[in-house]
């Protein structure tokens, strides 16, 4: 049966209990947790990073002391993770959690969980007619988790739709990634922070949406807060000359996008690199150049010798011998070329044969002859009957 949210409504000189008033806290406290629940996706929104500071025991034995970042993040209960101060990891914990079987230079991963504590005597004075309590109130902290290799893979179950807030008080069980250290069995404490592979798995918060919409004029995907110059942007721009998306890198605050690749309202592609990929259907890939006797000439780029043995591309070629008097047996005669073979075989291999005859200018026809391997020009076609490859 669906329990809808009820919001209490007091009459004038009503005498209010402290279940009604806590009723009151319960209700935006709820409504913010489903919020973060299911508009968007739980990790880290800011900050929380591990950093680690150089030092060295009394037996000179070199280790780091880790410390997490102040930040904030979301986990799958909606409730929100705030670090305010800096926190520096405890060593004796971490050996408590893993137990004496402590890998070195294995990555182990750190977890923040949400922590509800009870504070007590911090209500105000109670009535002085009648008996009660000082009340208190509830801290929202958080605890510090080690785990082994591989529960950064666990998956989580988020809990379901309800009215009601997550518990008052206790520890969330859903575990958000921090990051990585190592350990120094020498010294007894964390070795070093493994940032890598914490950029690969350190989850962060997101949006759950089918429809993102800007203010008329522009909307901008960018995978870092801050930007410098250099960083990745991706825009989808409403322009005066209509639809725009352009991905490439910021230059600077007021500054337009440096594009890499554009897309204009006519669909026209504009990209400062190579276009690569598959190719469509029944298209005609083309390869040019120059090649010496005895060379197997290329096939064009996405186009596979596997294409050619099934008979999915039909290979077209023309060549050309290549003449250049510079290339006449001696230079201070006159000599005219004989092309003897200018052809490919069926392996694709240039076969050329250039023969230098002598004219009659400074010595008879024939006078002296010469023979030997040439160059071509050539033009390689290939149609396709299905894609190539990138």
């Amino acid at each position: 049966m669906t329990a809808p949210v009820t919001r209490p409504i007091f009459a004038e000189g009503q005498i209010l209990q402290a279940a009604q008033l806590d009723q009151l806290a319960a209700i935006p406290r709820g409504r913010a947790e489903r919020h973060n629940r299911l508009v968007h996706r739980p990790g880290i929104v800011n900050g929380l990073m591990l950093s680690p500071e150089p030092a060295e025991d009394s037996f000179g034995n070199a280790f780091s002391r880790v410390f997490l970042d102040p930040g904030l993040a979301i986990d799958g209960y909606g409730r929100e993770i705030l670090l305010t101060e800096r926190t520096e990891l405890s060593a004796s914990r971490f050996r408590q959690s893993i137990g004496n079987t402590i890998a070195e230079e294995t990555p182990y991963p750190v977890f923040v969980v949400s922590q509800y504590r009870a504070v007590t005597g911090a209500g105000g004075a109670t009535d002085a007619c009648g008996p009660g309590s000082a009340g208190g109130g509830v801290e929202e902290g958080f605890e510090l988790r080690f785990g082994q290799p591989g529960d950064e893979t666990q998956d989580q179950v988020a809990p379901a739709v309800s009215g009601k807030p997550s518990e008052e008080e206790g520890s969330s069980d859903w575990m958000v990634l921090v990051g990585f250290v190592t350990w120094s069995a020498a010294a007894q404490s964390f070795a070093d922070v493994d940032a890598e592979t914490a950029q690969r798995h350190r989850p962060s918060a997101g949006v759950n949406a089918a429809t993102v919409a800007g203010d008329d004029a522009i909307v901008q995907l960018q995978p870092k807060g801050a930007l410098l110059p250099g960083d990745t942007v991706l825009q989808v721009s409403q322009t005066a000359n209509g639809p725009e998306l352009c991905f490439g890198t910021f230059k600077g605050a007021g500054r337009p996008v440096d594009p890499l690749l554009k897309v204009n309202a006519a669909g026209d592609v504009t990209a400062k690199g190579a276009l690569t990929g598959k190719r469509t259907g029944n298209s005609v890939q083309v390869e040019s150049g120059i090649a010496s006797d005895g060379t197997i000439l290329p096939l064009p780029q996405g186009v596979t010798a596997q294409q050619v043995l099934e008979g999915k591309a039909t290979v077209h070629v023309t060549v050309s011998p290549m003449i250049d008097p510079a290339y006449a047996p001696d230079p201070t005669r006159d000599f005219a070329a004989l092309v003897q073979e200018c052809r490919v075989d069926a392996d694709r291999r240039v076969h050329c044969r250039i023969a230098w005859t002598s004219l009659p200018l400074g010595g008879g026809v024939g006078g002296m002859l010469t023979s030997g391997p040439g160059a071509v020009s050539y033009l390689v076609a290939v149609a396709t009957s299905e894609g190539g490859t990138p």
